[in-house]
């Protein structure tokens, strides 16, 4: 169980598990509520409770990677809108200015985000999940308890989309070495 916010988490590590863990991780932060498409604030524990969340760390004008014509976060916006009493996500913008953030999630409405004067929290959350050092956009899967299940969430998402979310459910990555190498090198 993490209990310093800027100590990293791993693969099978818990991020906070006491009351609605969501809500309590962010609420060590300081955040009470999430954003939605329409700039609706909403209790954390209302938008993530219960749920696998992905955490997404990215920009409205951040490089997406295009895989056959299909854009990453096109795909993690479908994946989310159909199942979204199982899975949300949770987008920490890394954007500069508050309007590239409202029309990233204008593109991406079944998603929730950070409030925007929340940086601070979104730069502390990075670091405390170990996504300092990674690719954007970074996507790491956190389960209903607040277990981090797989730092390889975009790409369980770009080479595995039918099966990414009963991987994670199962305590799975989502993506296998094999599809890994095989979308890396061909």
């Amino acid at each position: 169980m993490l209990t310093d916010p800027s100590s990293e988490v791993g693969v099978g590590d818990e991020v906070y598990m006491e009351g609605d863990v969501y809500s309590d991780m962010l609420f060590t932060y300081g955040v009470k509520t999430v954003v939605d498409a329409q700039g609706t604030r909403v209790p954390v524990e209302l938008a993530l409770g219960g749920k696998l969340v992905g955490v997404l760390f990215t920009s409205a004008n951040g490089s997406d990677p295009v895989a056959k014509g299909v854009a990453f976060t096109d795909r993690l916006e479908s994946l989310a809108a159909a199942n979204k009493d199982t899975f949300a996500v949770l987008y920490v913008s890394q954007d500069k200015l508050e309007p590239e953030m409202t029309e990233f999630l204008s593109r991406h409405p079944s998603f929730f985000a950070l409030p925007f004067e929340d940086k601070n929290t979104g730069e502390t959350l990075k670091e405390a999940l170990g996504a300092m050092e990674m690719f954007f956009p970074t996507l790491m899967v956190l389960d209903t308890t607040g277990m981090c299940i797989s730092t390889w969430g975009r790409s369980a998402v770009m080479w595995n989309p039918k099966y990414c979310l009963m991987d994670w459910k199962n305590g799975r990555e989502g993506v296998t070495t094999s599809q890994l190498l095989l979308h890396r090198f061909f």
